[in-house]
């Protein structure tokens, strides 16, 4: 499972607090690693980017919250006879 760990000094983040930098040399947080992405596992019934919800490292059982966000279709306009 993926840990979130300072990008310089490798400690793991703190259980508690939810601090940006690492309090021990200032580095940033980020995670440990790439998510794991298997195609099998992507759910199209599911809204938005929780049809990837696998690659999240989060309970599986997790509550989906979604504002109705996501799968927006680009569409093609015209600024100032500009094609955008």
């Amino acid at each position: 499972m993926l840990q979130i760990a300072c990008s310089e000094c490798h400690r793991r983040y703190p259980e508690e607090g939810i601090p940006h930098l690492c309090p021990y040399c200032g580095g940033l947080y980020d995670w440990d690693g790439l998510p794991e992405f298997d195609q099998a596992k992507v759910d199209p019934s599911l809204p938005g980017i929780w049809r990837y919800q696998h690659t999240f490292g989060m309970p599986p059982d997790l509550p989906i919250v979604t504002l109705g966000e996501g799968n927006t279709p680009l569409i093609d306009s015209r600024i100032e006879g500009c094609r955008k």
